[in-house]
């Protein structure tokens, strides 16, 4: 997507009364939401842009509710009238999940901590909060739960290929739905607690990415922290978290029924286990992000492990055949040994060619005589040639990559073109077609098209196993680059 950052610019110098010195891009996750670190000499914050204007009045007001009672969430500070962007806070860089990664044990006590804020995010948070703002439903109820399900169903079970029966799986899913529904639910859930939502400033935990919240039961944020595929906690570890939580929970909430609590919890387990892998599958298998891919034999060995531990005191027999069949070692191998050749591209005659160019002269010639493909227009982001210093470069330099990297929209730019190639690399390995060019172009073929050539190569080779053919077309004649 484009977005103006002088809008963010104009944000800060009106709260601050300081304009921004430089800014920063900040990378692109799971969502589509950009964010641009803005710095001047007394101040940095972070500019939010998503063109969902009631995700963020969603964000905006639960952090409003959460602020006034001392949970700790960023701190909006202004938002842009058309309602698309909004400054706040500036949390730093590292999260929960950086420290799991690094040591879990060392992460031990801020785990802890984080459980403990958890719980006034879930009971506090809740009092007096205006659910009216949710913009995809106020509550975990049975269409909450069904579209998860279903997500999982679509995106991730059906592209396996496993035989199953559609209606019974559908009937398992209502039994499941039914039986969940059956805990408490009058809490705030924040929805999507993993350890990557929970940044780390001054040795305190701070929740962000809050704004798909709504009403539900406590399970399911402590399941989402706990059972992070790639965090891999123990079992013992788990149960010495719940542990802690449940004393935590007692203390602010003395209708607290800790054996119901852990009565549903496997049912919780199960249900983010097949949500988380619904995700990974669309992010994964349909996007072809590289580390939602990686994620999928951890969640399928989480999966694994809850059929071996756990049995539900409902009949969902379909269900769990078909998640047997999915968790057999050749399916999580494959995974882990090749994920992006998991579906596609394995045998394909297909051959990429990959161009930059240069506006100034034509377009670059077709061979395979069917009239080309993507023709990506790169003079919409800013020019780094425009600067002395880097003129006499390319988009090859790695001063130079950084800062198309840092200071312009490029990464956005690529985010949406890797979705469109995707879609066309797929399509065409389908049809059993030989050929797609894919051309770059800019200015004067040197920066911006050199660099999204160059990335878009490096992401068709992780993801399929197709032959790529790149040319740099200006640089070449220059012997700037060699392809």
């Amino acid at each position: 997507m484009q977005f103006d950052t002088s809008v963010g610019y104009d944000l800060f110098q009106k709260y601050f009364n300081e304009t921004p010195h430089s800014h920063q891009m900040l990378p692109m996750a799971g969502s589509d939401r950009s964010y641009v670190r803005l710095m001047s000499n007394n101040h940095t914050a972070l500019w939010a842009y998503n063109v969902n204007m009631y995700e963020n009045a969603a964000f905006i007001a639960f952090s409003v509710n959460f602020i006034s009672k001392h949970i700790p969430v960023p701190l909006v500070y202004i938002a842009a009238a058309d309602g698309l962007s909004y400054l706040l806070e500036d949390l730093g860089n590292i999260t929960l999940f950086d420290l799991i990664i690094k040591n879990k044990h060392d992460a031990a006590a801020l785990i802890k901590a984080t459980l403990a804020q958890l719980v006034q995010l879930q009971i506090n948070g809740h009092k007096d909060l205006n659910y009216g703002v949710c913009f995809n439903g106020q509550a975990f109820d049975a269409n909450a739960i069904m579209a998860d399900l279903f997500y999982f169903k679509y995106y991730f079970l059906r592209p396996q290929k496993i035989i199953y029966n559609g209606q019974e799986i559908i009937n398992n899913f209502q039994t499941l739905t039914e039986y969940v529904l059956e805990a408490d639910n009058n809490f705030f859930m924040m929805r999507d607690c993993q350890s990557r939502n929970v940044m780390i400033k001054d040795d305190s935990p701070y929740f962000i990415d809050y704004q798909g919240g709504k009403k539900g039961p406590l399970q399911y944020d402590i399941v989402s922290l706990l059972w992070q595929a790639r965090a891999d906690f123990t079992k013992e570890e788990k149960n010495d978290y719940i542990d802690y939580y449940c004393q935590k929970v007692a203390h602010v909430h003395p209708d607290f029924d800790k054996e119901k609590f852990l009565h549903y919890l496997p049912a919780f387990v199960f249900i983010r286990i097949l949500q988380t892998l619904g995700s990974y599958g669309y992010r994964g298998l349909f996007e072809r992000r590289e580390h939602f891919l990686k994620s999928i034999p951890l969640a399928l060995l989480n999966l694994k492990q809850w059929l071996k531990d756990e049995h539900l005191p409902i009949e969902i027999n379909e269900l769990i055949t078909a998640l047997t069949k999915l968790t057999e070692a050749g399916m999580i191998e494959k995974y882990k040994q090749q994920p992006q050749a998991v579906t596609l591209g394995l045998n394909s005659k297909l051959k990429v060619y990959v161009n930059s160019f240069s506006f100034k002269q034509k377009l670059p010639d077709d061979a395979s005589g069917n009239g080309g493909g993507f023709v990506f227009d790169c003079r919409i982001i800013y020019n780094p040639g425009r600067h002395e210093e880097y003129k006499h470069l390319t988009g090859r330099d790695e001063v130079v990559k950084k800062y198309i990297e840092e200071n312009t929209i490029m990464p956005q730019f690529m985010h949406n073109v890797k979705q469109l190639v995707n879609e066309g690399v797929k399509t065409y390995i389908e049809r059993g077609f030989d050929s797609l060019q894919i051309n770059f172009g800019c200015t004067g073929g040197q920066h911006r098209s050199v660099y999204a050539a160059d990335a878009c190569v490096d992401f068709i080779k992780k993801n399929y196993n197709v032959d790529v053919v790149l040319h740099h077309i200006e640089q070449e004649k220059k012997n700037w680059v060699n392809a």
